[in-house]
């Protein structure tokens, strides 16, 4: 015989039987060669008992039906009718008491379900989040290494700059120092070299480039008799006219 799955409907059903059954308690008398099993039975003395409702009575040679028990002890016939109708008489209460347990074991299992459902969706959440955190480290460690190589190169053209303003003492090291600035401050994307309008307009000087606004270049005289009047940032020759500084 095939075993029915407990599903919910057969669980209706076995629900549905013991209530349409008689009311308990049920008790069982267990006599000479029959037992008895009846709702409230009370034994009032030995072989007298009372009870509100009989429900079923068993006898003892009905055991001997089975052709399997047909090598058994005589004993066993009697001990195995007090077994059923004590499985009987207790059924009356033991039924619904497990059909309590299971409705409370369902219960149980929903809310667990319930409640892993919920810590499956925070851990789904705390992954985003953390996919999140991660996405936003990565740009910001890119970010950062970005601008750690700008202000590198920056502080590259600021040396370039300052050596194309102080060391160079002729005119070719000076243009071959602001060469190597120009080099350097177009590599940052900050700088850019003057263009031919700004030349012509006379704001050519790197200086007035670095600092964004249009100015004019710093002329001075230099220091030996045959030196021309030069800008000292850019080293132009200053035009017929021009005054010194």
């Amino acid at each position: 015989m095939s075993e029915t799955p407990m599903t919910p409907e057969r669980l209706a059903e076995i629900a549905a039987r013991a209530a349409a059954a008689t009311p308990g308690p049920w008790g069982f008398y267990d006599g000479d060669n029959y037992a008895d099993v009846a709702a409230d039975l009370d034994q009032t003395s030995r072989g007298s008992y009372s009870y509100r409702e009989k429900v079923a009575r068993l006898e003892d040679e009905n055991y001997w039906d089975d052709p399997a028990h047909e090598d058994h002890d005589e004993e066993r016939a009697p001990e195995q009718m007090a077994a059923n109708a004590a499985f009987i008489a207790h059924a009356r209460e033991d039924v619904p008491a497990l059909l309590a347990r299971v409705a409370e074991l369902e219960a149980e299992r929903h809310t667990t379900n319930e409640a892993l459902s919920e810590a499956a969706e925070a851990l789904r959440r705390q992954r985003d989040r953390i996919t999140d955190l991660e996405a936003a480290q990565a740009e910001a460690v890119s970010v950062s290494e970005t601008l750690y190589q700008r202000l590198v190169d920056e502080k590259l053209a600021g040396s370039a700059l300052y050596a194309a303003l102080t060391m160079p003492t002729t005119p070719e090291q000076r243009q071959a120092a602001l060469d190597r600035f120009h080099a350097v401050a177009q590599k940052t994307g900050q700088l850019h070299a003057p263009t031919e309008q700004a030349d012509a307009a006379g704001c050519g000087c790197p200086r007035n480039v670095i600092d964004g606004d249009v100015g004019g270049h710093f002329f001075k005289k230099g220091a030996l008799s045959d030196s021309p009047v030069a800008c000292i940032y850019c080293g132009a020759v200053k035009p017929e006219g021009g005054d010194a500084r």
